[in-house]
């Protein structure tokens, strides 16, 4: 799946299974993304007080590690994810729940 095409079934038929797991807070900015004009200038004022929010929520240390610059296997799948073009995240996640759904992988 590419990544336009994964944009439009996470906006619509998908959007409960990418966002299933992760902090309320991410629906709300997704939604904003989603109603902004094309000329408009997206609100990054709330953006970074909806994030801020799920770190004092959540306790989170701001300075932690990401994921990816920790886990070897996500940075391997990095490089060979960005040689097609694809974010490693979606394609990433989009297999997770692919498997999942039917135990069928559909990408390469």
């Amino acid at each position: 799946m590419l990544i336009g095409e994964w944009k439009r079934y996470a906006r619509f038929s998908g959007r409960y299974e990418l966002l299933k797991g992760v902090p309320e807070e991410f629906d709300k900015i997704l939604e904003m993304i989603d109603n902004i004009k094309y000329f408009e200038r997206p609100d990054y004022r709330t953006f970074r007080k909806l994030i801020n929010n799920v770190f004092i929520r959540l306790k989170l240390n701001r300075n932690a590690p990401f994921e990816w610059q920790t886990n070897p296997s996500l940075i391997q799948k990095a490089s060979v994810i960005g040689d097609q073009g694809q974010s490693c995240f979606i394609s990433y996640r989009l297999r997770e729940l692919t498997r999942k759904r039917d135990d069928t992988i559909f990408l390469p």
